[in-house]
Parts: C-alpha cells; sequence; structure tokens
C-alpha cells in the first residue's frame, strides 16, 4: 500500500489554513501506479489470459500460455504503492518542495511571499496554499510529468471530506458522504 499523511498533519494543516486564510484545494493522479517505472533490480512477467482465435472456422479459446514483461507498475502489484510514492516523493522534490521530517507525506513549498503546504494520499494531493497561482504552477508540473491530473471537486476524494470555504475565511470540513455510508 501507498503511504499516507497522519492524521495529525492534516489536521494541523486545516488549522494553519483558517488561522491564516489559506486556500484549499484537492487533485488526484489520474492511474497513478501505472506511472511508476518497476525496479531494474527485479523482473516481473504477467501472464495474459487465453484469447480466442479462429481454427478451421471455428472461434475456439487459445489455451498457450502468453506472457509479458512488465515495465510500469500495475495495481494490484505488491510494490505498486511503494513506487507510485517514491516516484511522487522525486517529483515534488525535483519541483523544490522539502519534505517534512516527521511526515513524508507532507511537503512544502515556498515562492517568495507565497506558501504552499502539500499532503499526499495515496494518490491524492490536498493544498493548503497563500495564493491559487502557486498551485496551478504546480499542478501543470504534474500533469507534465504524470499526464491526467485532476481537481477534485468538494467531496468527491478517497478521503470522503467536504471542504467549504465560508465568507468570513474560516473552512468548514464535513464527512457527511462517508457517514452515510456507514
Amino acid at each position: 500500500s501507498s503511504a499516507t499523511f497522519r492524521s495529525a498533519s492534516v489536521k494541523i494543516l486545516f488549522s494553519i489554513a483558517a488561522k491564516q486564510g489559506l486556500k484549499v484545494r484537492m487533485a488526484d493522479v489520474k492511474a497513478a501506479y501505472t506511472k511508476a517505472f518497476l525496479d531494474e533490480t527485479e523482473t516481473t512477467y504477467l501472464r495474459l489470459p487465453p484469447r480466442p482465435k479462429e481454427v478451421d472456422g471455428k472461434c475456439v479459446m487459445d489455451e498457450s500460455p502468453k506472457y509479458v514483461k512488465l515495465i510500469r507498475s500495475l495495481y494490484g502489484l505488491k510494490q505498486a504503492g511503494l513506487l507510485w510514492n517514491k516516484l511522487v516523493t522525486k517529483t515534488l522534490l525535483d519541483y523544490g518542495c522539502q519534505q517534512l521530517e516527521w511526515d513524508p507525506c507532507v511537503f512544502t513549498f515556498e515562492a517568495g511571499e507565497q506558501r504552499l503546504y502539500i499532503a499526499l494520499y495515496v494518490d491524492e494531493l490536498l493544498f493548503c496554499a497563500t495564493d491559487d497561482s502557486i498551485v496551478n504552477n504546480l499542478l501543470s508540473y504534474l500533469e507534465q510529468q504524470f499526464g491526467e491530473v485532476s481537481e477534485v471537486t468538494e467531496g468527491a476524494s478517497h478521503l470522503e471530506l467536504f471542504i467549504g470555504h465560508l465568507p468570513d475565511g474560516s473552512i468548514k470540513l464535513s464527512q457527511s458522504g462517508y457517514i452515510a455510508k456507514i
């Protein structure tokens, strides 16, 4: 499984965001686990399922085993989460982010007076930023690296977290969708 931020970390980030009037946004990297390349020190093969073929005008199943060597990670591989986490961490560090020691899934980035906090939850990124432009710049960079990175609408994440910004600058958090499921 992939590393995720500590619950205390996200509580602290939301507290900072509320106190400093930061903008809170979320994004999702589509098919994240397939972005990471497999470690060159180990070779992984995948057996393909039987497929139909034509024999004497009839369709029969080709039962002869066919194998392919995997180059990239796939969902379901036990190392997929770890490989993705290493890749996204390296990507954020290459961008100039600093990784926190007490929670390796939380990063900070500063550009002049702008500040950005990033919390990683598997393939989702939670952003707390002084300005939307600093988030937009990072999202553009992540799209160049990983392909589709989509902004998560409020309440549509794996976290099932509704984030609302109130007129007075405070932040409203709700997990009503999650509660309804239980």
